[in-house]
């Protein structure tokens, strides 16, 4: 039996998926069969027929068609309650089919002689299978009293009746229905389950944990033994039926999951000398050139078998379903009720993305041009302090993504930036980082960016609320802080209070992440300092790997693969760190970038319906620019205990070409990447003329896995690129890890506490209340 989990957003949604279900459906039965349709009919499809009929009504032969009820109230036909009415009304009215084909339950008069009436029509007139009537698809309602085809909690026992069909009693109000029992249900070739809607997910749940556990309920008992189960579900019903996502899409017991294992156990022990020397294409068949990027990933420790697997995965997954979703605007950060849309913040002028109804795209670009043309001022000195200064500082006043995005960003870009205005980034709380920031700076030549979505973070406002004090000290006026403060915020009037003029206040979304804002409002400070062509070549750079993510194939997609092996080794070599080597001095803070992007995205332990996984996720993320690292911590790399997967970055031309340099750069990035997947074996040694007791220190094993990008040159676009290279695994690696990389709840707790503990160390007469060791630690700071 095979089982799908889809989850969709609205109700339009439900009803498309089942639309193209039903054709696959119909579209698969021989031409010379008719296609059997068990509807259950009910207040869930009663929503969605219509919907259906819109979808598929010309894409169907409904000569061929057969509709039966698996499920009817035994109420007169023109009752409200009649399903068969509910049905016809919505969706037999809108078809062209056949009266003959269309059969009904009539139960009002003698529901027991109806129901062994109805099964017999219905075993002559629907395929066999197994020697029991088999219908093509089965709809069935999940109800919010916790029955499906109508078999209520209390009557679990009718799922397992001889019979086909049968008369059950709501054990509350009395109500008959005829239903069809356990053995039509698990005898079909498909079976679609729908639920839809919080408040009757939300009951349902409630009678689970009545029952004592999921089991208890008839819907768990819906196990189609040579057929298909699909669960269909909009987002808020699956949000609060957790117990049908555990207990039917975890990962591991997933197909690929499975054959991974196995083949897993089967090439552990392979080395990648054995591989290579095997295979004397294998750099060619494991490496990609897209978008001025060549990505080899020989070095890994894979078959085509493993990358087939890994790809069966993804598909499994849904990967393809849920990048549309993403950059078409559904809300997929459920914890949050938000869209996840930082690809619209580098999408082109004329795109359209949707957001509840509103195009985006036109939102992003205005930001952007009065980001450019405050960029403008300042570059050309046409934006001047309140003394009439020309501002020759940039203070860039943030935390996470509000400073190691513009921070990382002005780094890679400083080749790029205006040298005659000095840039500064200030995030730490810790009041020696502001004091460093500004100590050889004049107040009147200084300008502060102060980033914060709510313009209420603490250590963005404790540092905000110093540097204005630290420039009126200086200029006194208070009418001063307007001409030497602007916001990145979207909460105007504590803009406004700070003194801030809120026309220098820049925006941005809740559909914007912070560790995915650097190209919204945010780089604001990398504008300033490359100037606004450079920006925008940076956004086209981010746009075409976004496009290539979206677009491509997946055995020919960077951001794929790379989330793919990653997955591999964490869940499979229990590899649980992952280091970033780039060998440009001007990435020095890229690895410290990806740190939060990677680890703050999927660092979770629970999956989107609130389960525990049974797996790892998220991989430590560090690293330093070579050469450096080489000469600390590549030791560990290659000869320590753990397995560290390596990705190389370089590039064939240096922005400021000296002669070797260079040359001698990139020979030790090769050479590293040799090194760790070759190794040195004790013979090889030996032959070195090596004293036997030093041999074993200087056996290098090898068989270490690394990836290695190469490019031309580090430009705006390229980083762009880098950066939304690495942002797609990170979504990648959330997806078939089944998480949500786009909140950040585990930040949250220490926060909380922290602004408990404050005025407890403020206040030497207030008596802490914690844990001992807590508690005896504010003492000891109060002295």
């Amino acid at each position: 039996m095979g089982t799908t989990i889809k989850i969709v957003e609205t109700l339009d949604e439900l009803a498309q998926y089942f639309a193209s279900i039903l054709e696959l459906c119909v579209r698969e039965t021989p031409r010379d069969q008719k296609f059997s349709w068990v509807l259950s009919g009910g207040t869930t499809p009663k929503k969605i027929f219509r919907e259906i009929v819109l979808c598929c009504r010309d894409s169907i032969d409904w000569n061929k068609v057969k509709v039966f009820w698996g499920d009817e109230r035994c109420v007169g036909p023109e009752s409200e309650d009649s399903n068969f009415r509910m049905a016809s009304e919505n969706l037999l009215e809108h078809v062209p089919i056949p009266s003959a084909n269309i059969f009904r339950i009539h139960g009002e008069q003698d529901p027991a002689a109806e129901a062994v009436k109805y099964s017999e029509l219905f075993a002559r007139h629907v395929n066999q299978y197994n020697g029991i009537p088999r219908a093509d698809l089965l709809m069935l309602g999940l109800g919010e009293d916790g029955h499906t085809a109508s078999i209520f909690p209390a009557n679990i026992d009718l799922f397992h009746s001889d019979k086909f069909f049968e008369v059950t009693e709501h054990p509350e109000t009395k109500q008959k229905r005829i239903t069809a029992c356990g053995k039509i249900i698990n005898n079909a070739k498909t079976v679609v389950i729908l639920a839809s809607g919080e408040a009757k997910a939300s009951k349902v749940a409630r009678i689970i944990n009545q029952l004592s556990g999921w089991d208890h309920l008839p819907a768990a008992l819906v196990r189609p033994e040579n057929g298909e189960l699909v669960w269909l579900l909009d987002q808020k019903s699956a949000f609060k039926l957790k117990c049908i996502l555990k207990m039917k899409n975890q990962l591991t017991e997933s197909p690929a999951w499975k054959l991974l294992e196995k083949h897993f156990q089967e090439i552990k022990n392979i080395s990648l000398r054995s591989m290579f020397s095997e295979d004397s294409n294998r750099a060619e068949r494991f490496s990609l050139e897209e978008l001025g990027i060549y990505f080899d990933f020989s070095k890994h420790r894979i078959t085509a078998k493993t990358l087939n697997l890994l790809l069966q995965l993804a598909g499994e997954r849904g990967l393809s379903e849920k990048i549309e979703a993403m950059f078409s605007g559904k809300k997929i950060n459920i914890t949050e009720n938000r869209a996840v849309l930082h690809t619209a913040l580098r999408a082109p002028k004329g795109a359209i993305i949707m957001v509840d109804g509103h195009n985006v795209v036109p939102d992003v670009h205005e930001v952007l041009e009065k980001m450019a043309e405050f960029a403008t001022a300042i570059r050309y000195g046409e934006w001047k302090g309140h003394n009439g200064k020309i501002i020759r500082n940039i203070v860039n006043i943030g935390i996470g993504g509000s400073d190691l995005g513009p921070v990382m960003a002005y780094e890679a870009l400083k080749f790029y930036a205006q040298r005659d205005i000095t840039f500064r980034f200030v995030s730490n709380i810790d009041g020696n980082d502001f004091a460093e920031a500004v100590r050889d700076l004049l107040p009147e030549e200084t300008l502060f960016i102060v980033s914060s979505k709510t313009f209420t973070t603490l250590e963005t406002m404790t540092n905000a609320r110093t540097a204005r004090k630290w420039l009126l000290d200086k200029l006194v006026n208070e009418q001063a802080v307007a001409r030497h403060f602007v916001a990145v915020s979207t909460n105007e009037k504590e803009v406004s209070a700070f003194g801030i003029d809120t026309r220098n206040m820049f925006g941005f979304w809740d559909w914007v992440g912070g560790r995915y804002s650097l190209d919204s409002a945010i780089g604001l400070s990398t504008m300033i300092a490359i100037g606004p062509d450079n920006f925008y070549l940076m956004l086209d750079g981010f746009h075409q790997m976004d496009e290539h993510f979206r677009t491509v194939p997946f055995d020919k997609n960077i951001p794929v693969i790379m989330g793919l092996l990653g997955v591999w080794y964490v869940d499979f070599f229990g590899a649980m760190t992952q280091a970033v080597l780039p060998y440009d001095n001007y990435l020095s803070r890229f690895p410290a970038y990806l740190q939060q992007l990677t680890m703050e995205s999927n660092g979770k332990h629970v999956t989107l319906d609130g389960t525990k996984t049974n797996y790892q996720t998220g991989a430590v993320y560090w690293g330093e620019p070579g050469t450096n690292g080489q000469h600390s911590f590549y030791q560990l790399i290659h000869q320590g205990t753990s397995i560290i997967p390596c990705d190389f970055l370089g590039f064939r031309t240096s922005l400021n070409p000296l002669p070797l340099h260079q040359d001698y750069l990139m020979a030790n990035m090769i050479a590293q990447g040799e090194a760790l997947a070759f190794g040195k074996s004790a013979d090889e040694v030996k032959k070195e003329g090596v004293p036997d007791h030093l041999v074993p220190h200087k056996v290098f094993e090898g068989n270490r896995p690394s990836s290695t990008f190469f490019m031309d040159k580090l430009t705006p676009g390229i980083l762009g690129k880098l950066v939304a290279m690495y942002e797609h695994a990170v979504y990648t690696q959330g997806v078939i890890w089944g998480i949500n990389p786009f909140d950040q709840m585990g930040v949250e707790l220490g926060k909380i506490l922290a602004m408990k503990i404050i005025p407890e160390l403020q206040n030497r007469r207030k008596q802490p209340d914690h844990d001992s060791s807590t508690n005896n630690l504010i003492r000891y700071y109060r002295g």
